[in-house]
């Protein structure tokens, strides 16, 4: 789908003289417009785009145009977010992760409501989206994301407009009084007034006679009474528009229109990339000038779309004609810098020389646009084997998005095994490098080096590289090579852009955190984290504001920490991850009850409810157990704490450290409650999990001081008070157990 979006601006400029359109129809859809759904339904003739770019021009509206090509509710979607650039700018980076996880949980058109809402809390803006029957099945998808994004975004007025109403549910619409009565044919019929005022905007010489003939035998439709004013010829009202005006083309009009209806607008570069001039059509010198075409954007021109849906069906009728015309049209558009839109028209096409050759030249750029969607439609049509080091990259990174692992590392191993250039090896090896760290395999390390120092890379490339490898060194247990090759990258981190310096900090919060330097750690996460919002990254935001809250968490207490789990929230919600969404949930709940808030507490259990029933996160909450069992003993009902945390006990924690300290939560409710053998056994677990984890983490060590209260609690020798130089909270929980079991 390519793009296909006019702001107020563009649409003002749309045409020197705007085609003439009911002022009638145009006071009641500003009327209808006034609630949050207004639709306009009525067949192929009757001026509804017309119409549509007039309001838009008149009220400060954005419309998209779905009208070329074959949409589906992913584009409208992707587009909605794109003409809300300067108001929401983050919606358009987030897209593809935020669809993405939306599909694969399911329930996608309320979750992608509910995020693209977030965006627009407190924006007042009109979007009119037409064309909408054009998405076939997919329409009712559309309706259901339309009504829940309404819903939830008080400021936001959507106009619907398609040739029937089919998937739209417009009398429950009209029901529940989303929508007033639909804006229809009748409506956008022409009476003599509009005939004659069209005649004299057009300079065209006609007496009442022949104009009350004219609208007549119309029978009001705008198409045929534009037609028969420009040609003298009557149409039947059964002739699709786009057919008639093909036929009543010249015969070098014609010829013109077949080598350029690929376009989607026709301006300077892209005529003088294909080696064309503007025709007389284009000038005023058609007598169907009017009905062929209108000013689209900055100096370009449009087809009309009726028109050139015509023309490129008559164009595939001969594929080598086609095919000719497709090449030369996505070499012009790529020398004209719209490549996405080569892109897909060579791919639609099936010119996959030209898909490969777009994709070896732009696809990193286009993906650092977000246009995943593109990339991974391109790949598809390419086949398994094809040669080239940036399409195996590309592939490399759709995997890794999708989750396999193994797939993706091979991918991104042929990638730099094959690469023509040092960059495109440097950067398949940047991109594995991040994934190995992820897995937290000190590997990344050998990948890393060989290019971290490369002058023959830029200096963006090498500091993204050098972040990295910083990581990696760190779980290689090399702490001084990791703070050497991080001090490498914050001496050149200035000559980057914003984007470029975001990562890098984050990064750097991390290696400092897990280092052991919490100030440093501090001072650079929020560096990251105000860099990272500044540039709409939200996904590396969240990295920074997690960090913030460990620290803020073990140093400050809850209260601080909340603040910086409001933050992580946030920049969860828009950037469409459901996961950490969760995880500030949680953390928020756990503060929350080391707080004794129990106001807070009613009002995330509700939260959280929701959350299960959009999301199905019952099993993500289970980690809220811990929390709920403490609130149950705030009582004194400790049987009843243990039992609700005993069962977990034997489920598989992620790690030995965190089985370590559940064993020690769960043998200090049974001790508690006076349950003696379950509460030893819990204790000998716990000593299990402890040994195996060598008491590395914070939640070990926060283990080993709730294990030596439960302890102490059975009458059992508790384990010695543990190292002295605790500090922070830790240390305040430990002289807490020491006074207990003291007393």
């Amino acid at each position: 789908m390519r793009e296909a979006l006019t702001t107020a601006r563009d649409s003002a400029r749309a045409d020197s003289a705007l085609r003439t359109c009911s002022e009638a129809a145009l006071l009641r859809l500003a009327e209808a417009a006034r609630q949050p759904l207004a639709v306009v339904v009525a067949p192929a003739g009757f001026g509804k785009s017309t119409m549509l770019r007039a309001f838009a021009a008149r009220h400060g509206a954005v419309l998209l145009d779905l009208a070329v090509g074959t949409p589906a509710f992913r584009d409208v979607v992707r587009l909605l977010c794109e003409s809300l650039r300067d108001v929401a700018p983050g919606a358009r980076l987030a897209f593809t992760s935020a669809y993405t996880r939306a599909a694969e949980r399911g329930g996608q058109t309320t979750s992608l409501a509910r995020w693209l809402a977030r965006y627009l809390q407190d924006t007042n803006v009109t979007v009119i989206v037409d064309g909408v029957d054009r998405l076939g099945e997919e329409t009712r998808a559309f309706a259901e994301f339309a009504e829940a994004l309404v819903g939830h975004a008080p400021g936001l007025h959507l106009v619907v407009a398609a040739r029937h109403d089919a998937g739209l549910p417009v009398p429950r619409w009209f029901a529940d009084e989303l929508t007033a009565m639909p804006v229809g044919a009748d409506d956008l019929r022409w009476g003599i007034s509009e005939a004659r005022s069209q005649a004299r905007q057009s300079m065209l010489a006609h007496d009442e006679a022949s104009l009350e003939q004219i609208v007549r035998a119309a029978n009001g439709r705008p198409f045929d009474i534009m037609y028969a004013l420009h040609t003298g010829k009557h149409v039947s009202a059964a002739d699709d528009p786009g057919t008639a005006l093909f036929r009543s083309l010249t015969r070098d009009e014609r010829a013109y229109v077949l080598e350029t209806c690929l376009f989607e607008t026709i301006d300077e570069p892209v005529l003088t990339a294909a080696g064309l001039v503007a025709h007389p059509l284009l000038d005023g010198g058609s007598r169907l000038r009017e009905l062929i075409v209108c000013r689209h954007g900055n100096g370009g021109y449009r087809y009309d779309d009726e028109l050139r849906a015509s023309a490129q069906a008559h164009l595939r009728a001969n594929w080598a004609a086609y095919a000719r015309v497709a090449r030369r049209t996505v070499d012009a558009l790529v020398s004209a810098g719209r490549v996405r839109e080569a892109l897909e028209l060579a791919r639609g096409a099936s010119l996959l020389d030209r898909v490969s050759h777009v994709i070896h030249e732009h696809g990193l750029e286009l993906e650092d646009r977000g246009d995943i969607d593109a990339i991974d439609a391109a790949l598809d049509a390419l086949p398994d084997d094809v040669d080239d080091a940036v399409v195996m990259l590309l592939r490399a990174t759709r995997e890794s998005r999708l989750g396999r692992t193994d797939t993706s590392e091979a991918w991104f191993r042929h990638a730099v095994a094959n690469a023509g250039s040092r960059a495109v090896a440097a950067e398949a090896a940047y991109r594995l490098g991040r994934e190995i760290v992820r897995r937290e395999r000190s590997d990344a390390v050998e990948l890393l080096e060989p290019y971290a120092n490369d002058e023959s890379l830029g200096v963006a490339q090498r500091c993204a590289i050098g972040s990295v490898l910083a990581e990696a060194y760190l779980i290689a247990r090399r702490p001084d090579d990791a703070r050497r090759a991080l001090r490498a990258v914050l001496e050149r981190a200035e000559q980057l852009d914003v984007a470029a310096r975001a990562h890098v900090f984050a990064r750097a919060s991390y290696v400092e955190f897990y280092g052991g330097d919490r100030a440093k750690a501090r001072d650079y996460a929020m560096m990251g984290a105000s860099l990272a919002e500044e540039a709409n990254l939200y996904v590396i935001a969240i990295g920074s504001y997690s960090v913030l809250y460990n620290i803020a968490y073990e140093d400050a207490g809850p209260l601080e920490a909340l603040v910086y789990l409001e933050r992580l929230g946030e920049c969860s919600i828009r950037a469409g991850n459901v996961d950490f969404h969760l995880y500030a949930l949680t953390g928020a709940y756990e503060a929350h009850v080391e707080r004794g808030d129990v106001a807070a507490l009613e009002r995330l259990d509700h939260s959280l409810r929701e959350f299960d029933v959009h999301y199905g996160a019952a099993s993500a909450l289970q980690g809220l157990l811990p929390c709920r069992a403490l609130v149950i003993a705030w009582s004194g009902a400790f049987a009843s704490a243990y039992e609700l945390l005993a069962a977990s006990g034997f489920q598989q924690q992620a790690d030995p450290d965190r089985e370590a300290l559940r064993w020690a939560e769960i043998a200090l409710y049974a001790a508690a409650a006076g349950m003696i053998k379950p509460a030893e056994d819990a204790l000998r677990s716990f000593a299990a999990a402890f040994e195996s984890d060598g008491g590395s983490s914070q939640y070990a060590e926060r283990g080993a001081i709730v294990a030596r209260l439960a302890a102490s609690l059975v009458g059992a020798v508790p384990a010695a008070p543990g190292d002295s130089a605790r500090t922070g909270r830790m240390a305040s929980l430990a002289r807490a157990v020491e006074t207990v079991i003291r007393r």
